[in-house]
């Protein structure tokens, strides 16, 4: 998934110092004009924190790409869901299925998800010896 960084959270990333970490686990692109709002401006003006992105951005390769705002929008909105599944599984709540069919993914994709977040199966012990003498008949 790609997600589209705005000015803002650019420029908050790059102050919390938690770009870099973003830039090399995310697939990121920033629009023309966060270009020219986050660096090209900024960097004109003096502001060390442009030079910074800059050579961030060059280095991770982060595309810039012209997004229009609902595209964004919705990957936001993904994001925000995905993230939330991925809790809510975590906590017990929902099952893997619940989780890849609120995700809108395979079950296969929902295990990849879940393993890039670092959770494992919440099958109990009692589930897997049932799912086993189950698929013995």
């Amino acid at each position: 998934m790609k997600v589209v960084v705005d000015t803002d959270s650019l420029v908050k990333l790059t102050k919390a110092k938690a770009k870099e970490i973003v830039l090399k686990n995310i697939e990121t692109c920033i629009p023309p004009k966060v270009f020219e709002e986050a660096i090209k401006i900024p960097k004109e003006e003096g502001y060390p924190d442009a030079l910074l992105i800059e050579e961030n951005l060059n280095s991770y390769r982060v595309k810039i790409e012209d997004v229009d705002e609902s595209t964004a929008i919705r990957q936001f909105i993904r994001l925000g869901v995905m993230w939330y599944v991925v809790e809510l599984y975590k906590a017990g709540k929902i099952t893997l299925g619940e989780a890849a069919e609120l995700s809108g993914v395979s079950l296969r994709r929902m295990l990849d998800i879940l393993a890039e977040h670092g959770v494992k199966g919440n099958v109990k012990m009692g589930q897997q010896i049932k799912a086993l003498n189950y698929a013995k008949k």
